[in-house]
């Protein structure tokens, strides 16, 4: 009788850890937009940003765990690519910034959340011409966004981190020393201590404006030119506008090592930190020949979760040492991983897809120990997960690239 009721208790456990790795993400709004890359989760209402082609930037927000939306920002020049809230209990607002990816002939990059989040209204920089690819909020409410910006088409480009901490009424800029890796993601665990990403690869430098930088960043990045037609995001897609319309390029690449033998001295995947708030960054990673790196999170000064793509696949590093070392935890030879997220310690998210030349497949592995080891979901066919938000495990949102062109929003079932 024990010998029973012990088996079947073990098989009870073993159903409900099976259970517990047996997250499935699904496609709760089809179609949502043209290009939806930029979510976030302040005080458990969901922000969406991206644009639409006809309409310019889109804003959408929801207080029902997204079975409802409404539009709060009508349509503009920006087309926005990130998205950074920040929600204050004590004083019961929100704030946020989201920002452009300067291109469609923009010469401002980024808005504002006004009114406690029911409105946006763009923000008037002393630049003239401004992209940005990422974004995040430190411990205390302070907003960075990374990307690049200049005050006019003479001036040489800065790349590097932007911080206000009043809503993007006045910003401290940091820059970004690494010349041959121009920064691309960054995570503020602490007011004074950041990590941020950078990295290079062999098509780089197409759909870009060459031009001179400033203190850093590659100088093919650099814009000289604010109306530009396209730009990459990451080695698979490119953002494009023909006569005014907006879409998604998808580029499918070998996933074949030998194939990129001739181009792998142009893979660079670099992380720096700051323990000054950005006046200073000492590298801390540094790779050349097999990717280049993507998004980072960190839920403490010391611990920090990156991913990385390549020729060889996606792969994800973890460091609980400050960044002294950096171990792979996970790869997959067909895969790209685009960003992650920690929800605590323990537990978090990393997105992104597997890659063919003839479709790509949303890709999700989750951890439980910090990101020493993972466990994936089942694939979602036909999208690219660009970015996630989450407020628990259990409780998460993400937004994609479908293969038909449009942008979809997912959430756990």
């Amino acid at each position: 009788m024990f010998r029973r009721l012990a088996a079947s208790l073990l098989a009870t456990l073993a159903l409900c850890a099976l259970a517990a790795h047996a997250a499935e993400w699904q496609i709760t709004q089809p179609n949502v937009m043209t290009i939806a890359m930029g979510v976030s989760i302040p005080n458990d209402v969901i922000y969406v940003t991206g644009s639409d082609n006809g309409t310019g930037a889109r804003i959408m927000r929801s207080f029902d765990n997204a079975a409802t939306w409404e539009d709060i920002k009508p349509g503009n020049e920006i087309s926005l690519m990130t998205l950074a809230m920040h929600h204050n209990p004590h004083t019961n607002t929100t704030t946020g910034i989201a920002a452009g990816i300067g291109m469609y002939q923009i010469f401002n990059g980024m808005a504002a959340a006004q009114d406690n989040g029911d409105t946006f209204e763009t923000i008037g920089e002393p630049v003239f011409v401004a992209g940005y690819q990422a974004s995040g909020v430190t411990p205390s409410g302070t907003i960075g966004v990374v990307g690049m910006w200049s005050p006019n088409v003479r001036e040489p480009l800065t790349y590097g981190i932007r911080m206000t901490n009043d809503n993007g009424q006045t910003f401290t800029d940091s820059t970004w020393p690494l010349e041959e890796a121009p920064i691309r993601y960054a995570s503020f665990p602490s007011d004074d201590v950041w990590y941020a990403t950078g990295g290079t690869w062999p098509t780089s430098t197409s759909g870009r404006m060459a031009g001179k930088h400033h203190h850093g960043g590659a100088r093919h990045h650099a814009p000289r030119d604010p109306t530009r037609k396209s730009a990459m995001l990451n080695e698979f897609f490119k953002f494009r506008t023909v006569r005014g319309n907006q879409a998604i390029e998808y580029l499918p690449t070998s996933t074949d090592p030998a194939a990129h033998a001739k181009d792998l001295a142009n893979y660079v995947g670099v992380i720096a930190k700051t323990t000054d708030g950005g006046r200073t960054f000492n590298t801390v990673f540094h790779d050349v020949g097999n990717f280049y790196m993507n998004g980072i999170d960190c839920p403490s000064v010391d611990h920090c979760v990156a991913v990385a793509e390549g020729p060889a696949g996606g792969h994800i590093f973890v460091s609980d040492n400050g960044g002294a070392s950096w171990n792979q935890t996970y790869t997959h030879p067909e895969a790209g991983l685009f960003k992650v997220a920690m929800v605590s310690e323990t537990h978090g998210w990393a997105i992104g897809g597997e890659v063919n030349p003839q479709t790509f497949n949303g890709l999700f592995p989750s951890t439980e120990d910090g990101g020493f080891t993972w466990t994936q979901a089942p694939l979602v066919p036909h999208v690219y997960v660009n970015d996630v938000a989450c407020t628990s495990m259990d409780n998460c949102v993400a937004t994609a690239f479908h293969r038909n062109g449009q942008s979809v929003i997912l959430q756990l079932a």
